[in-house]
């Protein structure tokens, strides 16, 4: 089941990226999966995969910086 809340926001200008976290099942190879959504922030209907040229850079960025958090969370928990 998906959390209520994303577990991380990132801002960006007027994009936001979400990040949704679902535990896996116990057994299962991975602890959980994570799904990012990007959306103008503050909007509180659903993400749109449209996004205009001038947005694109912003759109990359936002997702490099999930991409990095994710796999700082991954590595804490292997770490410990």
């Amino acid at each position: 089941m998906s959390p209520v809340f994303p577990v991380h926001e990132i801002r960006l200008g007027k994009l936001e990226a979400l990040i949704w976290e679902s535990r896996c099942r116990p057994g299962c190879a991975r602890e959980s999966d994570y799904r990012v959504t990007i959306r103008s922030a503050g909007d509180a209907g659903t993400a749109s995969p449209w996004f205009e040229t001038r947005e694109l850079a912003v759109v990359a960025e936002l997702t490099d910086l999930a991409h990095l958090w994710i796999q700082e969370q991954v590595y804490a928990l292997v770490a410990s």
